[in-house]
């Protein structure tokens, strides 16, 4: 459904919804007019004889104060098939009769028409005096009915005022919003059909009018459509990259088999051979998934928090350093009692990466150190090795990059740490120049 369409059915459902709360009201009032005239014809009701005498010294011609109580109710007797005998009529309708047939129930106020008068309909009130004598007090609906149309009317007027610059405003939020967007969503379509047959994505949003919300999300789109056509580029060298990954292991794998095919493997030892190449391979091409794995994950698997004593941490990857590298010295600096909120299983893992790092690529002694920083900790692993170009520097977090062609190393460990640094809000980082060393960093909120 398209937005143009989705806003004429929300300012629809507005509008009913207003509508809906007009009837409501106007019900309310009728309700409320309604029921102070019940109370009146009750509290009548509730002393039926005295009312009944008043009304007939009122139709005598008496006055006084009783009998203006009860000028403005019609009182009078009904039989059993409904037929009325007036006692008094109200003084400014006294050609006022209800219409009864009979079925009217006793002690509560219902609805009639009129039979004649000016009155259209009244509420009314039947009274059981006993066995054989029952008695109607009757209060014209007239001005009930017009405070009702009164507020009817208004209501009406209040309603078409509020649909009248809905839809102004609706015209102009399509005149300036919805049509740049309808052009954006045709250009979306195009890049969607370009791309999936393979081909370039050069459709562009053209500009809109300058300092309008339109034109803004027009330049984004733009951008956007930028950064797609660079993280496209991206996951076709990620993709090309895996698969190269994963032939090397493949290609071994087929070669033993073929080999084995064809009866080439004539020795147990030339076969135990093979199984072991067999098994190196497998375990690495099953390590290359791992890391694929946990990259892809690292972002959205849930974190178990707790409090991480980054002294200990950081002695615990030193420790594994050491056993790993006997010859490379591994020093920790940690100011005391630094704690922070984090997946301490995760920050080892991404600390040991950065660890393995400097062993594998780097030279001279690792220094593990971590610090307070603005709203979190620093935690920096240093070496003093050739150093990283600038120009590396921003592509080493990628999957899979490499700085040469010979360098050990899936090209994962880097990106997981990267991945692992977002998932507890934090950022990963590298400072190196060629000759200087490397300092690659990691960031971690205080309350991660």
């Amino acid at each position: 459904m398209s937005l143009r369409r989705r806003l004429l059915l929300a300012l629809g459902g507005m509008l009913l919804v207003l509508a809906l709360a007009l009837v409501g009201v106007r019900i309310a009032l009728a309700s409320y007019l309604t029921s102070q005239v019940d109370g009146r014809l009750l509290t009548l009701a509730g002393d039926a004889r005295q009312v009944v005498a008043i009304a007939q010294r009122a139709a005598n011609g008496t006055t006084g104060p009783a009998t203006e109580l009860v000028s403005e109710v019609w009182v009078g007797g009904v039989g059993v098939n409904g037929r009325t005998v007036t006692v008094q009529a109200p003084s400014a309708d006294p050609g006022l009769v209800p219409r009864l047939d009979g079925s009217e129930p006793v002690g509560r106020a219902v609805n009639r028409a009129t039979a004649s008068g000016r009155a259209a309909s009244v509420r009314v009130v039947v009274v059981q005096l006993n066995d054989r004598r029952r008695v109607a007090f009757a209060v014209p609906l007239t001005e009930v009915d017009a405070a009702v149309g009164r507020l009817t009317w208004m209501l009406g007027l209040a309603w078409l005022v509020v649909a009248g610059v809905s839809a102004a405003i609706a015209v102009w939020a399509d005149r300036l919003g919805l049509r740049p967007i309808a052009r954006m969503t045709a250009v979306a379509r195009a890049v969607t059909g370009r791309a999936g047959a393979g081909g370039a994505i050069d459709a562009r949003v053209p500009p809109g009018r300058p300092g309008t919300e339109a034109a803004e999300l027009g330049d984004a789109f733009n951008t956007m459509l930028d950064s797609v056509e660079a993280s496209a580029a991206r996951q076709r060298r990620f993709v090309a990259d895996a698969s190269h990954e994963l032939r090397t292991p493949l290609t071994t794998l087929q070669g033993y088999s073929e080999l084995y095919a064809r009866g080439a493997l004539d020795t147990p030892d030339a076969v135990a051979d093979a199984m072991r190449r067999i098994n190196a391979e497998a375990s690495r091409m099953a390590g290359l998934v791992d890391n694929l794995l946990a990259v892809s994950t690292a972002d959205a698997a849930p974190l178990a928090l707790g409090s991480v004593d980054l002294g200990s941490l950081l002695a615990d990857v030193a420790a594994d350093l050491r056993a790993t590298a006997p010859d490379r010295a591994v020093s920790v600096e940690v100011a005391p009692g630094l704690v922070v909120t984090a997946d301490a299983s995760r920050v080892q893992q991404a600390v040991l990466a950065l660890g393995t790092n400097a062993v594998r690529h780097g030279a001279g002694p690792i220094r593990l150190s971590a610090m307070a920083d603005a709203g979190g900790v620093r935690i920096e692993v240093s070496d003093s090795g050739p150093g990283i170009p600038a120009a590396e520097q921003e592509a080493i977090f990628e999957p899979f990059h490499r700085a040469s062609p010979g360098t050990r190393g899936s090209g994962l460990g880097l990106p997981l740490v990267a991945a692992i640094a977002r998932a507890h809000g934090g950022r990963v980082g590298v400072r190196s120049g060629v000759g200087t060393g490397t300092t690659f960093w990691l960031t971690l909120p205080a309350a991660s």
